[in-house]
């Protein structure tokens, strides 16, 4: 019998930008502008016309504003 187990930390701030117009975005693009700009792992989970939601791992939300 194999007993295998998972265990994952997660540190990470949930964002969500509205207001804005999107046009034309690819997320891929945009995770790689911001983990280059902020050195940090970022993953965009939602996009539409006027928000942009996205995952950054390893910052304060203090730090984000």
């Amino acid at each position: 019998m194999v007993d295998n187990q998972v265990v994952v930390f997660v540190d990470k701030t949930y964002v969500r930008i509205t207001g804005v117009q999107v046009k034309g975005l690819k997320p891929f693009e945009l995770e790689q502008t911001l983990k280059n700009t902020l050195e940090r792992p970022i993953r965009v989970i939602g996009v539409t016309g006027s928000s942009i939601e996205m995952d950054i791992y390893g910052m304060d939300p203090e730090n984000i504003y």
